[in-house]
């Protein structure tokens, strides 16, 4: 389902008690142009999971050639490179090479791919700079019914897990565990 959006007002609440980070914040998240909703929804899922890094969503798509979100330095070295598609394996190489952290957070079908992934860096120093975490469908299909032109998210972070709700619907997505997380 295309998303209808030009652009996207939300007004976050953001609570992480293990790591005494505490924000509200309105931010505008503007979808890619022909973007599909369950496509945003990963980009906004991802925003959320690593929004205390203070990460920038990419407005300008290109596929494999730039990450989703990411973090980059005033020298314009990119500390963090965040897919949430997967990538081909020298997509990811590329991404290894030009940062310093590597996220792959991607829906739970592309498991069998984070594996083949896992198994050609084994043993690489790449292995070191990737992280992966996977999203069920469940999560992202929800989190497509919460999306507005102005939305109000709250997000909890506690106990290695991420919950976030909108007033009316809620998930919780695990960060660690369950081999969702690696490293």
């Amino acid at each position: 389902m295309q998303l209808q959006l030009k652009f996207v007002r939300l007004d976050l609440d953001y609570s992480d008690a293990d790591h005494h980070f505490y924000r509200a914040e309105r931010l505008y998240l503007s979808p890619y142009a022909g973007e599909e909703a369950e496509h945003f929804a990963r980009r906004l899922l991802s925003l959320l999971v690593l929004f205390p890094r203070q990460v920038a969503m990419n407005l300008h798509p290109n596929p494999g050639k730039t990450p989703d979100l990411y973090i980059q330095q005033q020298d314009q070295h990119l500390t963090l490179w965040c897919q949430v598609d997967m990538p081909a394996h020298k997509q990811l190489q590329k991404a290894c090479h030009q940062s310093d952290e590597v996220w792959l957070i991607v829906p739970e079908q592309d498991a069998h791919e984070l594996q083949r992934e896992q198994k050609m860096l084994q043993g690489s120093q790449a292995k070191q700079k990737v992280h992966l975490l996977t999203l069920n469908d469940e999560d992202i299909a929800t989190v497509c019914t919460m999306l507005r032109a102005s939305m109000k998210i709250s997000v909890w972070c506690e106990a290695e897990q991420l919950t976030l709700t909108d007033g009316v619907q809620s998930i919780t997505l695990p960060l660690q565990g369950q081999g969702r997380y690696l490293h």
